[in-house]
């Protein structure tokens, strides 16, 4: 095999594995309001711009799933 065709097929890995992580804290979110602020709060915490990022669509789909208010009540 090929180093690029490794390479390739080592990113492909990866970007799955990211995905099924991204799945994983999306379905955390969606389960209640205090799995979700958990699950922001921890990402927050690694106070990077992709965790930061990932934070922020999380809480959207917590807001979306639970709305604002609950978030606010179950920090």
């Amino acid at each position: 095999m090929k180093t690029s065709d490794a390479t390739a097929q080592a990113a492909t890995r990866a970007m799955d594995t990211i995905q099924r992580c991204v799945d994983i804290l999306h379905d955390l979110a969606a389960a209640n309001p205090a799995a979700a602020t958990a699950t922001i709060d921890a990402l927050r915490c690694y106070d990077t711009p992709a965790a930061e990022a990932l934070a922020w669509h999380i809480e959207r789909v917590a807001e979306a799933r639970h709305g604002a208010a609950q978030l606010r009540r179950a920090r």
